[in-house]
């Protein structure tokens, strides 16, 4: 069933003739996009008491106990190449009655991630109902948030709030599902997008970008060239050298940008309007999903493998970049941080090591503006300043990781640069 379907049906209720007016009236409202009428499900449960996900859960993992409203929750993702349901019901008897309760219809938002770029990637693709059908825009919105050591997750971080309210959504808009929840009608959209896979209706992308046209141009913002800095998390993955590369690009007119102290509305509007945005690989491309098509060439400095990159990120860049270049490291620098489930130093927080010379050369011929390349001398003591910074940091070496371990990872690292090119001046 279509949402223009489900609205006519569920929603209106009445007869057919005052089902097909309301629904006429509602198609006929200037501020609805041209686009809304997209091919993209919602269902309707009434008097359903839903519970919130269980200890153990995690990003990869959704524990729902077993009740009878469990069953009508899935949130989808792409795993090893195919689209999973990472909703499990299991054993554990649902024991508690609802704490709270809720008379109006509401809106199910899936599981709220603690992360920005699965709550880009994620956790808001099903708030799209607000956004194409005015009557249902101020519907409040239910999320599963996921447990904490000491509780639930919560609406508090600055760039939760961001993306949220791009997407319309306030904080007095927003239900946690933090306990036990009763609702007399529940509307569960279909989830447009999730994490590596695209939309099932192209025209959901047309919804974006959601910035007002109130001065009649679409972009405020006249940068050209982007670069989209992590230098302030070398412990959790970037690239050695990164400071000096910033340096470069800057003085020949790049805007370099830390998007943990932009407003998400404001890095979609310098997204959208820029030539070129050059991205140190992380959770920032996922803005991409949020700006629609953009005329922009993008270019990724990879700080794990390019076949990661391309599952990871492939699918955002193909759709939502005019073209993109992925920009291979040499190698990964070791981690100072070990993985105890599997036994491996944690290599998805490991920064890279990335031949400069090479990168600034093929972001001058590619963008075809002249990029000075600094001496082989410079780049060494640049990559051996973020080096130290990285060993130094304490961020880098988690709490799960004890002493010993730490010992052996600095003995990898340590034979990992003898008679290496970055101490060749030692």
């Amino acid at each position: 069933m279509t949402a223009s379907s489900y609205l006519r049906k569920e929603i209106f209720g009445g007869s057919a003739a005052s089902a097909l007016v309301a629904i006429k009236k509602l198609e006929s409202q200037s501020n609805v996009p041209k686009s809304s009428q997209i091919d993209l499900t919602i269902k309707t449960e009434r008097g359903l008491t839903v519970h919130p996900l269980l200890l153990g859960s995690a990003k990869s993992r959704l524990l729902l106990p077993n009740a009878p409203s469990s069953s009508h929750f899935e949130h989808l993702r792409t795993k090893k190449g195919k689209i999973v349901n990472l909703f499990e019901i299991i054993a554990e008897e649902a024991t508690s009655q609802a704490q709270q309760a809720f008379d109006e219809r509401v809106i199910y938002g899936g599981p709220l991630f603690d992360h920005f770029g699965h709550l880009i990637a994620e956790s808001v693709h099903r708030i799209w109902p607000r956004l194409v059908y005015p009557e249902l825009s101020k519907l409040k919105i239910a999320f599963h948030p996921t447990p904490t050591r000491s509780g639930y997750s919560q609406v508090k971080h600055a760039w939760m709030i961001s993306v949220l309210s791009y997407m319309g959504v306030s904080r007095s808009d927003i239900i946690l599902i933090d306990q036990p929840t009763y609702f007399r009608e529940l509307l569960i959209p279909q989830q447009a997008r999730g994490q590596i896979f695209s939309t099932a209706d192209p025209k959901y992308n047309e919804l974006f970008p959601l910035i007002e046209k109130s001065t009649g141009s679409a972009f405020q913002r006249t940068e050209k060239f982007i670069y989209v800095s992590r230098r302030r998390y070398l412990h959790s993955g970037s690239y050695l050298g990164e400071v000096l590369v910033e340096d470069v690009l800057q003085s020949v007119g790049f805007t370099i940008v830390y998007p943990e102290d932009w407003d998400v509305k404001d890095l979609v509007d310098l997204f959208c309007g820029a030539e070129a945005i050059v991205f140190s690989e992380g959770s920032a491309i996922h803005v991409l999903e949020l700006c629609g098509k953009i005329s922009a060439s993008v270019f990724v400095i990879c700080r794990r493998s390019t076949s990661f990159v391309k599952t990871v990120f492939g699918q955002i860049l193909s759709e939502f970049a005019a073209r993109h270049v992925l920009i291979e490291n040499t190698e990964v620098v070791t981690p100072l941080d070990w993985d105890r489930s599997k036994n491996l130093p944690t290599v998805g927080n490991a920064s890279a090591i990335v031949d400069i010379k090479s990168l600034l050369e093929t972001l001058s011929n590619d963008i075809s503006i002249s990029i000075p390349v600094p001496s082989d001398e410079a780049i060494r003591h640049a990559q051996q300043r973020d080096l130290l910074r990285m060993i130094l940091d304490k961020r880098s070496t988690k709490a799960g990781t004890d002493v010993c371990k730490l010992g052996e990872l600095l003995i990898i690292l340590r034979k990992q640069f003898e008679d290496h090119y970055l101490l060749e001046d030692r």
